[in-house]
C-alpha cells in the first residue's frame, strides 16, 4: 500500500494527545481522517503502563493504516484492538489498524 499524505500528520496528533497528563478534546480534521474524542486517563502512582483512546474515520477515497505512535512522555507507544471473547475482554498488540474508507475505528 503507498503512504498516505496523512499518516504523518496523524502521527502528530497521537503524540500530541499522549503528551498531555489527562488529554479531553471533541474532535479533529486531518485531511480526510476524523479523529474523534481523543483522552488519555492519568497514570496513577506505580502504574507502568497507561492508556490514550480516540476513534478515526476515514472519509477519503482510498485506504489507511495506522503504523503506531510515539510520545516524549512514554518509552513506547502501542497499538491494541480490543474484543471480548465470552465475558472477558482481550486485548492485543497489532502492527497496523486498518483504516478502509468510510470506517469508523475506536
Amino acid at each position: 500500500m503507498p503512504a498516505m499524505p496523512n499518516r504523518r500528520l496523524l502521527f502528530l496528533a497521537l503524540a500530541a494527545l499522549l503528551t498531555a497528563t489527562a488529554a479531553k478534546a471533541h474532535e479533529f480534521q486531518l485531511g480526510t481522517l476524523k479523529i474523534g474524542h481523543p483522552w488519555a486517563r492519568p497514570t496513577l502512582p506505580g502504574q507502568s503502563a497507561g492508556g490514550a483512546y480516540l476513534s478515526v474515520t476515514n472519509h477519503g477515497s482510498v485506504p489507511d493504516r495506522l503504523l503506531g505512535g510515539s510520545s516524549p512522555g512514554a518509552a513506547r507507544v502501542e497499538v491494541h484492538e480490543m474484543r471480548m471473547e465470552g465475558d472477558v475482554m482481550r486485548m492485543r498488540e497489532m502492527p497496523a489498524l486498518e483504516l478502509p474508507t468510510g470506517s469508523d475505528k475506536p
